[in-house]
């Protein structure tokens, strides 16, 4: 097991069933993730036989080194690629975070998997080979690799990355929960953002663990005809059902943040009835609606023309939309420039390399 794969239970657990007293895993727990030292030697107030017991037990980290990155010249974001070790795919496994840095706050976007098991038309991460969900320490490394390098507090996690993470739900919820620790990151659970299109199953375990963080969900389409179009996980979930079980629970969701993820597709998911349904859902479910423009290149799927909208297009969506519901926002698409906004994560610096 990697050193980095476990959390603050797990470590009292282990260091107890090994012989030592409960305190000694917090204490490994608060140099691994507080104080980003993952060499057991350098762990100064542990006994040299924990030490050698770590060193011996455990996978060290890191692992990955020296990602391939790409900075916005409009917005200072940052795609990250990391080429993770070990691993037997052919041409490696791989996988893209994006740093999002503000004048008051930083965030940071995670993939749960390389590559994407789904396979969305309008997402360039469906278009690319799956080479399997990413560990617990594969997701949590990388936010202190950019603390380290940017000597910058991280302040938001959003889980929506390559990869669906209700996918890949055990990792991904031990992740966030070892990111929220206050003996570590310290990051806000309200500040940690979880996104899924729609895998009900996932979703009723979320509800049954009480999970605290915020959960956002792909919407995009509310016809089952247009959605399966588009998204394959329409067949398995379709949208009815993942609202229907959303309001059904609506009183435990509006008690934490709920975000309604909206693809503006111009002359395709825009229309007026598509708006009052939109509408509609945020009165019922309450929390916030993010209308993201599409971003990628202009392409034909099946009967539909996709194509980036204008400013002016998306804001005349949204204010039919504010009509009935007014916590409706255009996201911005920090990133473009460097294709590391929504749905534009593909790899592209392998492709990059090999031309």
């Amino acid at each position: 097991m990697n050193i980095l794969d476990l959390d603050f239970p797990d470590w009292e657990d282990a260091v107890v069933r090994a012989g030592w007293k409960k305190y000694r895993g917090g204490q490994i727990f608060h140099w691994l993730h507080r104080q980003r030292i993952f060499d057991p030697a350098a762990m100064s107030n542990l006994p040299a036989d924990i030490k050698d017991w770590l060193q011996r037990e455990f996978e060290p980290y890191p692992g990955i080194h020296d990602p391939d990155v790409r900075k916005s010249l409009r917005d200072g974001s940052e795609k990250i690629l990391y080429s993770l070790p070990g691993d037997s795919h052919p041409g490696g496994k791989e996988m893209e975070i994006v740093y999002l840095p503000h004048k008051t706050w930083n965030s940071v976007c995670l993939s749960t998997q390389s590559g994407c098991s789904l396979n969305c038309g309008f997402c360039a991460s469906g278009r690319i080979p799956f080479k399997g969900n990413l560990s617990v320490a594969e997701m949590v490394f990388p936010v202190y690799d950019l603390i380290r390098k940017t000597e910058e507090k991280i302040n938001n996690i959003v889980f929506m990355g390559m990869g669906e993470p209700f996918y890949n739900y055990e990792n991904t919820l031990k992740a966030a929960r070892i990111l929220s620790r206050q003996e570590g990151a310290g990051i806000g659970v309200k500040k940690i953002a979880i996104s899924t299109s729609g895998v009900l199953p996932a979703m009723e375990q979320f509800l049954r663990d009480k999970e605290p963080f915020a959960l956002a969900l792909s919407l995009h389409f509310f016809d089952h005809g247009k959605r399966r179009d588009f998204m394959d996980v329409e067949d398995k979930y379709p949208i009815a059902e993942v609202i229907r079980f959303l309001v059904q629970n609506k009183d435990y969701f509006n008690r934490r943040t709920i975000m309604l993820e909206y693809l503006h597709l111009p002359g395709i998911n825009d229309s007026p009835e598509e708006a009052r349904e939109l509408g509609k859902l945020g009165q019922i479910l309450g929390g916030r609606i993010n209308l993201v423009p599409y971003n990628g290149e202009t392409l034909k799927i099946k009967n539909y023309l996709l194509r980036k909208p204008s400013w002016q297009q998306s804001v005349d969506f949204q204010n039919q939309v504010k009509r009935l519901y007014k916590m409706v926002f255009i996201r911005n698409s920090a990133g473009e420039d460097i294709a590391g906004a929504c749905g534009m994560l593909a790899g592209s610096f392998a492709k990059e390399r090999e031309n």
